[in-house]
């Protein structure tokens, strides 16, 4: 085993897939690269949201609304100042390209278009030059390839292309696994982000779970799931104005709160070496699996309180610092706080 960790040593497990770009952006910022594992769709990246731009762009090259958006994108390049300083000149020069791989398409096929494109546009020169560019080339590749696969197998036209890459938006978990699983972006040692339902069956080095404390969920939510009397599996629909919601809404949230803890577990226990994890005062913290593991365990109970409230600062600081115990030598409580690193950044070497 080498005596520095890196990137690769490192899994960032987060609960909701909202927290994901979170997480990747204060990576890119100070420069520590990232991948996004455990099943995440291509298909619900922005580079295929771009695609999408393109393809309605090449459907209706004569739409200077169309023409515009694509040439934004990082497939085709153009900035914002070039459109502010001379649009109409852009929205021309782009429109008779567009032109040209429409009819290119016509004649080759997608897979002759994104090769034009490429060199035309010195696609991967000028995405492998940005912040975080071997994933974004990945991205784009990965969809190019499903959209070249999907002219050929299914022999679609531009109007039919561009459907189908809309329904897989809409949906980004439709289809094959294999085929919509986003790649990693290069063989090389990258912090894994991860949710916490796809990291079942992993193991890390060590682990970061940063947003344990974090208990929100909709106060009021339109469906309820549940077991019903005889153990079945039960979904409400009937709102929070049908009869009897109160009753069974305590229910799915004792049930909830549960498999919160359970999912807990399965954070905690991926790492080989190292957890960290952080604790945060916040309107939120009282419901959480981790401020109920800390402070809501009642002597004689099997399970930690559903909701457990939060001392002020001071308080909570002296029961942090004496929650290790005679685990001390193993668990260490430190005050968060910036260190500087968002200055200078990570240094590879």
């Amino acid at each position: 085993a080498h005596g520095r960790v890196g990137p690769g040593d490192i899994a960032v497990l987060v609960r909701k897939r909202a927290q994901i770009a979170l997480v990747r952006d204060a990576l890119d910022a100070v420069g520590v690269p990232s991948v996004l594992t455990g099943g995440t769709s291509v298909f619900d990246t922005g580079a295929a949201m771009d695609w999408l731009w393109v393809l309605q762009a090449l459907e209706a090259p004569h739409r200077s609304d169309r023409v515009r958006l694509a040439a934004l994108t990082p497939i085709i390049g153009r900035t914002a100042e070039e459109l502010d300083a001379r649009g109409d000149d852009v929205v021309a020069e782009v429109g008779m390209e567009l032109r040209e791989l429409s009819a290119l398409f016509e004649k080759a096929g997608f897979a002759a278009v994104f090769e034009r494109l490429s060199a035309v546009t010195k696609l991967e020169s000028r995405l492998l030059g940005r912040p975080s560019g071997e994933r974004r080339i990945t991205d784009v590749r990965h969809i190019a390839q499903l959209l070249n696969r999907a002219t050929v197998e299914e022999q679609l036209g531009l109007t039919a292309l561009t459907r189908w890459l809309t329904d897989r938006i809409k949906d980004p978990v439709a289809g094959a696994t294999t085929d919509r699983s986003r790649r990693l972006d290069s063989d090389a040692a990258a912090v894994q982000i991860v949710t916490v339902h796809a990291s079942k069956g992993l193991e890390f080095p060590v682990v970061f779970l940063p947003y344990a404390w974090d208990g929100a969920k909709h106060p009021h939510p339109s469906t309820l799931l549940l077991h019903g009397p005889s153990g079945e599996r039960v979904l409400d629909v009937g709102g929070p104005t049908g009869p009897g919601y109160g009753q069974r809404k305590q229910l799915s949230d004792r049930e909830d709160a549960g498999e919160e803890l359970r999912l807990l577990y399965v954070a905690l226990t991926r790492a080989k070496s190292q957890v960290v994890t952080w604790w945060a005062p916040s309107f939120s913290t009282a419901g959480s699996s981790l401020h109920r593991l800390l402070m809501g365990r009642v002597p004689g109970s099997a399970q930690p309180e559903p909701s457990v409230k939060v001392p002020d600062d001071e308080t909570m600081a002296d029961r942090l610092d004496a929650w290790p115990g005679a685990a001390a030598h193993l668990i260490s409580v430190e005050r968060a706080g910036k260190d500087g690193a968002t200055a200078t950044g990570w240094n590879p070497q």
